[in-house]
């Protein structure tokens, strides 16, 4: 994951040839400084065919792991009421069979 000219995104690299990528998706716009220290806090997490993960805002995107399409989206912030820590959204998601778990947060 990373930033690029203001947009969070999720990249896939070629291991086999450096500074290629296989394929990149934005999941949305920077909306959060991170505290001052800017950038992506999740890890993906892969589970078959399908990566998951969560921005810094808060935006939770499932995609292919093959062509990086996304599947589904959800704003936690939007949707479910959470609120952006001061650092950021910095978890990683959990898949456990047909669940998704993460934490939208409350203040």
């Amino acid at each position: 994951m990373g930033n690029r000219q203001g947009t969070e995104w999720v990249l896939a690299p070629d291991v086999g040839n450096v500074g290629k990528e296989i394929w990149a998706s934005p999941i949305g716009p920077v909306r959060h400084d991170g505290g001052s220290y800017a950038g992506p806090r999740s890890t993906p997490t892969i589970d078959g065919d399908r990566l998951y993960t969560l921005g810094i805002n808060g935006d939770l995107v499932c995609m292919g792991t093959k062509d990086g399409k996304i599947l589904w989206r959800h704003d936690l912030v939007k949707e479910f009421g959470g609120q952006i820590p001061g650092w950021g959204y910095s978890e990683s998601v959990l898949a456990d069979g047909p669940l998704v778990i993460c934490t939208p947060g409350k203040g």
